[in-house]
């Protein structure tokens, strides 16, 4: 691809800030801007959702968020909770979901022919794969998927399987963003070929002042959570390991703390548990940190821990940037060893790894990071190398690049 040409690209995808701050994940958009920044040319077209703009500029990349309901109150189908999960709740969102369906096909197509893009990279098999093959087969245009994780794990049924096998396999390029997702995608047809492409990091660069103001309490060990505060992601199982380390260290001259930063349906259990064991003074809960914020933390950190699990439905911790952005900063992470976590989660070198559902694991591992401070710090420094190495923004953009010129050429 040259990089003097202006390449007109639509993405699509239903992952998007609505507006500034929101927790919505930005991956989707750090990864339109980083692309602009490449000298190419960028439209998102995402769902509409209460209150947002139809219309937005950010960063130089145009934003499109198409209608699918009459009445604003009703633009609630997405971002919240999954489409599956509302027409269980209630049935009208099953008309809902048509609508979007349609409103989806219509946009993509008027933008299409409008606009005439050289290339549609969708983000999620279903539904904006499957539509953008659809206009890519009626107008001639090569699409290239974008597998995320939850799109492949979830969404089991025979219908939904079929329509992925037929949207991976009609798609020009398939780009997954783990070893995990890779195999899934696989077991789906041995005719779909991929290729792995993360999403990036960005480092955060501080000055010498503020990382000087941002150093741990040297008489505290602060263990870190920093995600949704949901079933999936194990924060149950982490609270009982805490639980078992403050046990286990009623005599250490360090405060061990607990911070919890995000939100979720979980978040009740977790308020139970901590009022009952009475660790108000030892588990905090931020809520939702903007980036900013949540790197503060990540230097501040003694450790990273992220418990993910794998569901019954089938759904597992795909890729897990929070690990990514927690090792640029040189601060280890324990996690377990599910899904594409080992992707970026080196065991024993820039952390560890611990089965599932394992409060007892997770909390001999803190003792150790505890017990051996100048080996958590060396593990953070490996940590940061390879993140270095494999997940900054400039590396993924040129692999992408890459894929977008084959699929085009």
């Amino acid at each position: 691809m040259n990089d003097n040409h202006k390449c007109n690209i639509l993405v699509m995808t239903s992952t998007l800030p609505r507006w500034k701050d929101d927790p919505t994940p930005s991956f989707v958009l750090d990864f339109c801007k980083h692309l602009k920044s490449a000298n190419l040319s960028i439209k998102i077209l995402a769902p509409h959702y209460i209150n947002s703009r139809i219309r937005e500029r950010v960063d130089g990349v145009d934003i499109q968020r198409f209608r699918y309901w009459p009445v604003e109150s009703g633009q609630n189908i997405t971002y919240v909770k999954s489409a599956t999960q509302l027409i269980r709740l209630r049935p009208l969102y099953a008309a809902k979901l048509l609508a979007f369906l349609a409103s989806l096909f219509i946009h993509t197509l008027t933008i299409a022919k409008r606009q005439k893009p050289i290339l549609i990279n969708a983000h999620w098999i279903i539904p904006q794969g499957f539509i953008a093959v659809l206009v890519g087969k009626l107008l001639k245009i090569p699409v290239v998927v974008t597998v995320h994780g939850g799109d492949i794990f979830g969404l089991q049924g025979k219908l939904f399987k079929a329509i992925k096998r037929w949207t991976l396999e009609n798609a020009t390029s398939v780009v997954v963003n783990s070893s995990a997702t890779e195999r899934s995608v696989q077991q789906i047809s041995e005719r779909i070929s991929t290729e792995k492409i993360p999403m990036g990091i960005a480092v955060y660069t501080v000055s010498e002042d503020e990382a000087q103001s941002e150093t741990g309490n040297q008489d505290q060990f602060t263990v870190l959570f920093a995600g949704r505060v949901s079933d999936e992601k194990g924060v149950i199982f982490l609270c009982e390991a805490f639980l078992l380390l403050k046990r286990r260290t009623t005599n250490t001259t360090r405060k061990i703390k607990l911070i919890i930063a995000g939100s979720g349906p979980a978040e009740e259990e977790v308020r139970k548990f901590i009022t009952e064991n009475d660790l108000e003074d030892s588990i905090e809960l931020k809520g939702w940190l903007s980036h900013p914020e949540l790197h503060t933390l990540y230097r501040y950190a003694d450790v990273l821990v992220g418990p993910s699990i794998t569901l019954e439905n089938g759904w597992q911790e795909a890729f897990g940037l929070v690990f990514a952005e927690c090792l640029s900063t040189g601060t280890p992470v324990i996690a377990t060893r599910t899904g594409g976590i080992s992707d970026i989660v080196e065991d024993s070198v820039s952390g560890f790894l611990v089965p599932e559902r394992d409060p007892a694991a997770i909390c001999e591992k803190l003792l150790y990071l505890l017990s051996n401070p100048q080996k958590a710090s060396e593990m953070g420094k490996r940590g940061k190398e390879h993140v270095e190495k494999n997940f900054l923004w400039n590396g993924i953009v040129s692999k992408y690049k890459n894929v977008f010129s084959r699929a085009i050429n």
